[in-house]
C-alpha cells in the first residue's frame, strides 16, 4: 500500500513536470543571424489566493516582465512563467 501510494505521487510529479516543460518553447533562430535574445523567469506561488496572483503579476510587469504562460499545479499552486526581451 505504501509504495504505490509512493508509486502514485512520483508519477503526479513526473508528469505535472513533464506538463511544465513541454510548452515552454523557445524562439528558434537561424544560425549566424542576430535577433532579440530573452530572459525567463519562473515563480512558483503555493497554496495561491487571487489577491497573491494578482500581487506577483504586478510585481513582475513594474519590473519589465511580460507573462509568458502559467500552470495550475495540481492542487498545490500556481505557477507562472515570465520572459523580458535581454537588451544587448
Amino acid at each position: 500500500m505504501k509504495r504505490g501510494l509512493i508509486f502514485g505521487i512520483v508519477m503526479m510529479i513526473g508528469c505535472a513536470t513533464g506538463v511544465s516543460v513541454r510548452d515552454l518553447v523557445v524562439p528558434a533562430r537561424a544560425q549566424n543571424q542576430t535577433g532579440p535574445s530573452y530572459q525567463y523567469s519562473a515563480f512558483y506561488i503555493l497554496n495561491s489566493s487571487n489577491e497573491q496572483v494578482q500581487a506577483a503579476l504586478d510585481k513582475y510587469a513594474a519590473q519589465g516582465w511580460r507573462l509568458s504562460n502559467s500552470f495550475h499545479s495540481g492542487c498545490c499552486g500556481v505557477q507562472l512563467i515570465f520572459e523580458r526581451q535581454v537588451q544587448k
